[in-house]
């Protein structure tokens, strides 16, 4: 038991505005690693948008599962990779896919 808790007034919460990107951006990281990995995002919509779930059924299509396209195709049939994903990343101001 700490004792009553004094009342505090909520802090006001922040607003950021996301910034449309103007130019293609690259990060590129090379180690010596036993599993090697390429990972893209694109930015999305922000939670709650309409097209958010249609980004999610389109994450199932392309690379989610042995039946998916890319899995298909990568994976399975020209055998250049070990397995596929992808997901939509809805949060608040943007998303990720």
């Amino acid at each position: 038991y700490y004792g009553p808790l004094k009342v505090k007034p909520v802090p006001k919460e922040t607003q950021y505005k996301v910034q449309p990107l103007k130019e293609k951006k690259v990060i590129t990281l090379k180690k010596e690693v036993q599993v090697p990995s390429l990972m893209i995002s694109y930015q999305s919509v922000p939670d709650q948008h309409v097209d958010s779930y249609a980004l999610e059924i389109l994450a199932q299509i392309l690379a989610n599962g042995p039946s998916s396209r890319i899995s298909k195709d990568l994976v399975h049939k020209k055998q250049l990779a070990t397995s596929s994903g992808a997901y939509q990343w809805s949060l608040k101001d943007a998303g990720l896919w």
